[in-house]
């Protein structure tokens, strides 16, 4: 964010929160708090204000950067990418499976995050050995346990992610347009 920008974010959540200059707030303390709330927020403007209005909103506090880091996290991730819709991706796989040849091939066409919770040896298993009941009671529990472990772990390692580098930026440009246009895909 640039400058004003950045000074427009913090008058809101001055004014929301009734900080003035009662509260000790000189001209010079102004700026060297948005010259500091620029330097942690690099990103654009248009990913950070949703954020805010999300803990303007939620929050009877003023947030800290900390809080409003935390909700970019949440707002970048994919709204799309549910347990339940990745377990019905990996059953649908496993469940075409024609051989035992063919789970390392249909394995590799998953998801990489799906990829991350499973393996080909467990699809043949799940294609061929178990029933029914078995895959869809304790193995799918077993499978959206392991699948929202690692989306707390991607959403805790978007938190600190600055989103100044390009690469960075493509992680999260779709989710980002979704939570800021408030439309899902």
């Amino acid at each position: 964010m640039n400058l004003k920008e950045t000074k427009t974010i913090l008058a809101m959540i001055r004014s929301t929160y009734h900080i003035t200059a009662s509260n000790g707030l000189t001209a010079e303390d102004v700026d060297t708090e948005a010259r500091i709330w620029q330097q942690l927020f690099p990103e654009p403007f248009e990913m950070v204000m949703p954020a805010v209005k999300i803990c303007m909103q939620t929050m009877h506090f003023a947030p800290l950067p900390a809080d409003i880091r935390e909700q970019m996290a949440i707002a970048l991730e994919d709204q799309e990418d549910t347990p339940e819709r990745a377990w019905e991706i990996y059953r649908k796989a496993f469940c075409q499976l024609g051989s035992y040849e063919s789970a390392r091939e249909a394995w590799e066409q998953l998801p990489e995050k799906i990829r991350a919770v499973t393996s080909p040896a467990e699809m043949k298993t799940f294609a061929y050995d178990l029933t029914s009941a078995e895959v869809n009671g304790f193995q799918k529990t077993q499978f959206v346990k392991a699948y929202e472990g690692l989306k707390k772990a991607r959403r805790e390692q978007l938190k600190g992610l600055p989103m100044n580098k390009p690469e960075n930026v493509a992680l999260v440009a779709e989710p980002a347009k979704i939570a800021i246009e408030g439309k899902s895909a």
